[in-house]
């Protein structure tokens, strides 16, 4: 394509098409380089837009930034919720807390360590945590308030005699497992690539997570029906 029919290309787009581009763009460069390291010029740039495109369509890079974080908050999040969802519809009232918690750790872990988009966005939340410069309690109102609605409840479904409060640490629980895990298989690849031996099995560890988790659960269900 030549330089002026992309030009072309570019001015036929339309606000939307403009909008993602530039949310494409950002998210990479805010992973690669964090909030401070990617200049609005550079973003603008990388998308192909005019300098002035961040704010037309942001209000600035702050609300860039914040909207970037937004959209993949929201693909996360309907990930695990439905796979919370479907693994209660596919057992019904048979549904066991090792479906549960399996259906869940699946889709928790599979788009973090199987994409570019969810290695990106873990770049981008280390990044976040070492220089915040969002609110504090934004990704717990975005993630954790609709996801404890959804795996709460089926806590208590599969395992009655939890509580709402035990079953909420039980999740946050089963959540840092989760989190030390993809850690673990980011580590692994590194030292493979170094031509080290990985010592870690990823699937094996999920299974161990699923045991382990779910005995737990079991255990603590049991202990307050006595």
């Amino acid at each position: 394509m030549t330089t002026m029919n992309a030009a072309a290309s570019v001015a036929a787009e339309t606000p939307t098409q403009t909008r993602l581009r530039l949310l494409d763009a950002a998210e990479v460069l805010f992973a690669e380089n964090g909030f401070r390291g990617a200049s609005v010029r550079d973003i603008t740039q990388q998308a192909g837009c005019n300098l002035a495109a961040v704010n037309y369509h942001f209000g600035g890079k702050v609300n860039l930034y914040r909207e970037v974080v937004l959209r993949r908050l929201a693909a996360l999040r309907a990930g695990r919720i439905e796979a919370v969802k479907a693994a209660m519809a596919r057992s019904g009232d048979e549904a066991t807390v090792e479906e549960l918690v399996e259906s869940f750790g699946t889709a928790f872990l599979e788009p973090l360590i199987s994409s570019a988009a969810g290695r990106r966005w873990m770049n981008l939340m280390t990044r976040e945590i070492l220089d915040p410069q969002l609110p504090s309690d934004l990704i717990y109102k975005e993630m954790m308030v609709p996801m404890r609605r959804e795996l709460v409840s089926a806590l208590e479904r599969v395992c009655p005699g939890l509580t709402d409060d035990v079953a909420e640490l039980c999740m946050h629980s089963l959540i840092g497992q989760l989190v030390h895990l993809e850690r673990l298989q980011r580590s692994a690849e590194r030292d493979a690539e170094g031509g080290g031996l990985a010592p870690f099995s990823f699937e094996r560890m999920l299974a161990h997570t699923v045991r382990f988790t779910s005995a737990a659960i079991r255990a603590l269900a049991a202990g307050a029906r006595q």
